[in-house]
């Protein structure tokens, strides 16, 4: 079903990468380089919120094809809702362990399998 899409998703990631992911905030190497991770981390929570958003979509839908507006749809609602800045390493701070995750739980969270 998503697989059909896969070209929307490698899209959708590569735009959050190459606009989200740099930006002139931070000082120095190490800050730009933790700033770097939690962007990271921040767009694989909207990528994982996108396809769980898109499988209850489907589930609940289940007499109804899956269309490119309904995934961009999607895309464009948990983007805009989770997109401030401001939030994002509290959010992360108060939500898990460490603020910068192992990265095998960036594996669980994405679905990566061996």
């Amino acid at each position: 079903m998503l697989t059909d899409y896969d070209i929307v998703f490698r899209n959708y990631l590569a735009n959050e990468l190459f606009s989200d992911l740099i930006s002139p905030e931070a000082a120095s190497t190490k800050k730009i380089i933790e700033h770097m991770i939690i962007k990271m981390q921040w767009i694989m929570i909207e990528y994982t919120a996108i396809r769980q958003s898109l499988f209850l979509w489907y589930s609940h839908n289940a007499n109804s094809s899956l269309t490119y507006e309904t995934i961009r749809e999607h895309i464009v609602i948990i983007s805009r809702m989770t997109g401030y800045d401001d939030d994002i390493r509290e959010y992360l701070e108060n939500s898990f362990a460490k603020l910068i995750w192992d990265w095998g739980y960036a594996a669980f969270i994405m679905g990566i399998r061996k």
